[in-house]
């Protein structure tokens, strides 16, 4: 099993050319919430449609009520001698870490010919994405971006640097863009805390960036309650995870791999 992590910004929007090879899209999947599959599926139906992948997938590591088959049940049903698998996760945390490669050691030789790919989460093209999206939310209020502050606001933990990490990292490639009066992140368990930032911004436009996958109980009900009631003229782009330009992020992974990166 191979592990791996801008020329032009025309050249990484390209999708490679991988006819021979499988593409299997993982999610981290959850009990009772199939919102990270349903991203994990309709980015796959999206690459799908460029027929630049001889098969596209999309599983989650166990199961849920979104994709009933798990990884090994998916990577079992793919002749394809060459399979990238990329993570559709936000960090390089302990599920990529451990968990991926323990559920990919259970496949037994087919993992042999899985190239397993950097976290689509991790991916700089997101850097562009979340500007984009919340120049958007500024042009829909009126506002003017260089006069408004972005929040990246991630959900965090303390037990995994790297939930935090990728947060903070986004941030800073946004704010290397020089669009926004300030880009920062802030966090659901761990400070900087959302409210806080949100506090800090009043009562001047703001941006929030939900820094997850999914539409799911963060995403959709934590931050816009944090807007509402720290800063109610705040705008929200919603998940970067479930934008149809993270499909960009996906492939970005993948060249990557193939590069040896």
């Amino acid at each position: 099993m191979a592990k791996a992590g801008r020329a032009s910004r025309k050249a990484n929007a390209a999708a490679p050319d991988m006819t021979d090879a499988a593409l299997l899209l993982c999610a981290h999947g959850r009990r009772s919430e199939a919102s990270d599959e349903d991203a994990a599926e309709a980015h796959a139906a999206a690459i799908r449609t460029r027929r630049c992948f001889a098969r596209v997938e999309a599983c989650s590591l166990r199961g849920g009520p979104g994709l009933a088959k798990t990884l090994a049940e998916t990577l079992a049903g793919i002749d394809a001698e060459r399979i990238f698998l990329v993570p559709m996760l936000m960090a390089d945390g302990h599920t990529n870490q451990v968990l991926l490669p323990e559920m990919l050691a259970m496949a037994g030789e087919k993992a042999r010919r899985v190239t397993l790919c950097g976290p689509a989460g991790l991916s700089p093209l997101l850097a562009p994405l979340a500007a984009d999206e919340a120049a958007a939310r500024c042009a829909a209020h009126g506002w003017t971006p260089g006069e408004t502050a972005v929040v990246v606001a991630g959900h965090g933990t303390l037990r995994h640097e790297q939930s935090t990490a990728s947060a903070q990292r986004l941030a800073r490639r946004v704010a290397a863009l020089r669009r926004f009066r300030r880009v920062t992140a802030a966090f659901l368990e761990q400070a900087p805390a959302v409210e806080a930032a949100l506090r800090e911004c009043r009562p001047d436009p703001c941006v929030v960036v939900g820094f997850f996958l999914d539409h799911g109980g963060h995403s959709a009900g934590d931050i816009p309650r944090l807007i509402a009631a720290e800063h109610p003229g705040a705008a929200y782009t919603g998940a970067i995870g479930a934008m149809p330009g993270f499909v960009e992020a996906v492939l970005d992974a993948v060249r990557n791999a193939a590069r040896g990166r």
